[in-house]
């Protein structure tokens, strides 16, 4: 039994040490290469191509209250799973959803 528990004793060192040598590095390399790329695209010149501009939106409180009374609906029908895929499609045809994912987004 003994033999057994140093086996396993050796086996979590060694797993250790290769943690250490190697893990220890490449997490040390992902992170400067994460400084690297995060300093680099703060800093750049052209920064205006990646800010959303704000619109303004169109949900308003009328839309909401669409969505709540279709889910009411579907829960006075006492229907408790439906095809994700056709409410996605009703909200995207219904409430414009597709044009405003960004203030669902971001508000």
């Amino acid at each position: 039994m003994s033999a057994r528990s140093t086996k396993e004793q050796a086996k979590k060192f060694a797993m250790f040490l290769g943690y250490a040598a190697f893990g220890v590095p490449i997490l040390l390399l992902n992170l400067f290469a994460d400084f690297y790329y995060f300093w680099q695209n703060n800093f750049r010149s052209n920064l205006k191509k990646i800010i959303i501009e704000k619109t303004k939106s169109t949900l308003s409180s009328t839309s909401i209250k669409d969505i709540v009374n279709l889910c009411n609906k579907y829960a006075e029908q006492k229907i408790r799973s439906i095809y994700s895929i056709d409410f996605v499609k009703t909200f995207r045809s219904s409430f414009s959803v597709q044009e405003n994912i960004q203030f669902l987004l971001f508000g």
